[in-house]
């Protein structure tokens, strides 16, 4: 097992490491697409409290390591690897720009650059704007600007609403919009 050099919550970091240990003992090595808190935390950034779940953007595609991670997973006691990230509109040219972190011999993940990073939490601070404060801590952990949010917020109306747009549920996005904007104060 790895000592883990991340700033990372015990239950992930459990997972990995026995991830780890069944990789060893099958000979394989595992490399996953992820975005959100915990691509912020392999890069480095501290968060107050860390994640304790991993958003994989991509579909394990070898089904007995899907399987595995879900059984490892089911033995920690929570949905570990979140699979609901799949459906998140991504930003034009990401995977061109990301960037690959080995957290061991065994596991590496592709995470996001710093400017993907703050497009995908500006929308998911806008739609959760009523929920934890966790997406306006990372934004600014990522030392977000001004200019950086309102590409967000482009990015967002370019991708996030195309499902809602001419339904009474618009004008709710420019409310969260401002919501959002005060809540980073700009």
């Amino acid at each position: 097992m790895t000592t883990s050099k991340f700033h990372i919550s015990e239950e992930v970091k459990k997972l990995l490491d026995s991830l780890e240990d069944y990789l060893i003992l099958t000979k394989q090595q595992a490399t996953f697409r992820i975005i959100g808190s915990f691509s912020l935390e392999l890069q480095g950034y501290k968060r107050k409290i860390s994640t304790r779940d991993i958003d994989l953007i991509e579909d394990v595609e070898n089904e007995e390591l899907a399987s595995k991670i879900s059984e490892l997973g089911n033995k920690i006691g929570s949905d570990i690897m979140n699979l609901d990230a799949f459906d998140i509109p991504q930003p034009e040219g990401m995977a061109k720009r990301s960037e690959t972190i080995e957290y061991n011999d065994r596991i590496s993940f592709i995470v996001p650059c710093r400017e993907d990073a703050i497009l995908l939490k500006v929308a998911a601070l806008i739609d959760r704007i009523l929920d934890e404060d966790k997406d306006a801590d990372d934004l600014r952990l990522l030392n977000t600007t001004k200019d950086d949010f309102e590409k967000g917020v482009q990015f967002y109306r370019d991708t996030g609403m195309k499902e809602i747009k001419g339904t009474p549920f618009e004008s709710d996005v420019e409310d969260r919009i401002a919501l959002a904007r005060r809540k980073l104060g700009f």
